[in-house]
């Protein structure tokens, strides 16, 4: 679960006023913007563009799959990885 801090932090990085809102419409605030700006992409994302901590959101409580360009699946923090 992530912290209310991490939450907040994802809410600024998607552009989302998180001041006024409770931990569960952050959640659930965070999930829409993201599913409406990146889910039906055609072309491949960097997921360099984006923070650990929400790629962590999105991995562990979204259940995203971020794949790399061979199609091998990334952790959210495969940048510390290797």
């Amino acid at each position: 679960m992530a912290t209310l801090a991490e939450l907040r932090q994802c809410c600024e990085e998607l552009g989302i006023e998180s001041s006024a809102l409770t931990r569960e419409d952050m959640e659930g605030n965070i999930r829409t913007v993201f599913d409406k700006k990146y889910s039906n992409r055609k072309a491949p994302i960097s997921a360099d563009q984006f923070s650990e901590i929400l790629l962590k959101f999105l991995t562990k409580q979204h259940f995203w799959h971020i794949l790399d360009r061979d199609g091998n699946e990334l952790k959210y923090n495969y940048l510390k990885e290797g």
